[in-house]
């Protein structure tokens, strides 16, 4: 399997030549997730921007929505998390795989944690309607995609080269 040349790029945003025994030197997800959390609303305390507002009857429409994305992306990961203890496999994003979990959710997708992660975020905006947060759902996305999944897909295809050239063509990064 050969990374397209924007994941290349990604590669040598961290460090290059990449050491592979690895994902990552510096656990991404995780600081990410946290900036993701405390930007907004450090920017709304800051530039106080308006309120997302639908009027009164659909203010707690998408408030309830909100928390259900949210809901729905903390029940995933989760599920997402037990396919990993499952196959005996540290979650960390700085530890090397154990196995190649290619089963469960990630027979759907090859990020279930990222996408749920998302959703979560995505939610959370909703149920808030502060708009600094829908501003870091696609920059979260944009920081994830090169700090994480490249790098973690790289490790695994270092690390399962058998496994991993079938399991990539099978089953989609995202969706």
């Amino acid at each position: 399997m050969t990374l397209s040349h924007i994941d290349q790029r990604a590669l040598r945003c961290n460090t290059w030549p990449m050491n592979t025994s690895r994902p990552n030197t510096l656990p991404w997800p995780p600081i990410l997730y946290a900036l993701a959390l405390l930007v907004p609303w450090l920017a709304q305390m800051l530039v106080p921007l308006p309120i997302l507002s639908a009027g009164r009857i659909w203010d707690d429409v998408l408030v309830a929505v909100g928390w259900a994305l949210v809901a729905l992306g903390l029940t995933v990961n989760y599920l997402a998390l037990r396919s990993f203890a499952g196959a005996g496999t540290p979650v960390s994003p700085v530890a090397p795989a154990e196995r190649l979990v290619s089963f469960g959710l990630y027979n759907r997708t090859r990020n279930p944690m990222y996408l749920a992660m998302l959703i979560a975020f995505l939610g959370l905006a909703l149920a808030t309607g502060n708009l600094w947060r829908f501003a870091a759902v696609p920059l979260l996305f944009t920081a994830l995609v090169p700090l994480a999944v490249v790098r973690e897909e790289a490790h695994l295809a270092a690390r399962f080269a058998d496994e991993w050239p079938a399991y990539a063509a099978r089953v989609p990064r995202w969706w």
